[in-house]
């Protein structure tokens, strides 16, 4: 059965999340991917990511990834296909998922190799239309987003902390 013909209690859901070395989706690179399913609500996909280029010490501030701990990680191709196979057939869950789709199809390009995914449902956008976009401009983040909801912030800034988040909320 497809995604878009399934009972929307049915279909199965990745939440997914990245950090990288800055906001700008086309020219900034990813240095942590995390992704957990909401099937199994157990860590799905977790990895480091040899991004190729510095990471800028106002990013490590945010998630407190370095150059140091990305030096031994794999590229992006070599971690792509690995994600592929945990995602793939699931609905992409994440809190202003756009971005992370745009930086991803941005590193899929700039590598040569192919991304694609069946469906996306951006948090941030279900929220504001659940509860206003008042309401979602005086929470402005995830993490007030989880407070709202009674949801517990564990490992914020962190992919899997991110996307467990995403989740629960």
């Amino acid at each position: 059965m497809q995604l878009a013909t399934m009972p929307l209690d049915r279909v199965p859901v990745a939440s997914l999340d990245l950090e990288t070395t800055g906001l700008r989706a086309r020219t900034d690179r990813i240095v942590q991917i995390g992704a957990i399913r909401s099937d199994d609500a157990v860590p799905l996909f977790a990895a480091l990511v040899r991004p190729g280029v510095p990471i800028p010490v106002t990013s490590t501030r945010i998630h407190r990834i370095d150059d140091e701990m990305v030096a031994g990680a794999d590229e992006f191709p070599m971690v792509l296909p690995r994600l592929r196979t945990q995602i793939g057939g699931h609905l992409i869950l994440g809190y202003n998922i756009g971005f992370d789709l745009a930086v991803l199809e941005a590193e899929a390009e700039r590598h040569g190799v192919e991304w694609s995914w069946s469906a996306a449902l951006c948090l941030r956008q279900l929220a504001t239309c659940l509860l206003g976009t008042e309401t979602m401009m005086m929470l402005g983040d995830l993490e007030a987003l989880a407070t709202h909801c009674q949801v517990p912030v564990v490992d914020r800034h962190a992919a899997l902390g991110d996307a467990a988040i995403t989740l629960a909320v």
